[in-house]
């Protein structure tokens, strides 16, 4: 599972293996940040906490998230995306 989040103030969780958006969760405000929760219930964010439906068995320290424009895979950096993306 995947989580973006969008300048609509949503956060979209994607399935990886199909692509397939699984789950919208609104916001009060532009997310900036986001993780993961260690057993997946939750999505922490700059903004809050969000609450997830679908959840994910990942983690920071192993799975993909987002830090300081990255997206990484464990503690390595896979793809930078500019702060206007």
């Amino acid at each position: 599972m995947l989580a973006s989040a969008l300048r609509d103030k949503t956060v979209k969780l994607w399935d990886v293996g199909t692509g397939a958006a699984l789950q919208t969760l609104e916001g009060d405000a532009v997310v900036e940040i986001l993780s993961f929760s260690e057993d997946g219930a939750f999505i922490q964010t700059n903004r809050g906490v969000l609450h997830t439906t679908s959840p994910c068995q990942s983690s920071p320290s192993h799975g993909i998230f987002v830090k300081e424009w990255w997206v990484r895979w464990g503690i390595e950096g896979m793809l930078w995306v500019p702060s206007e993306y």
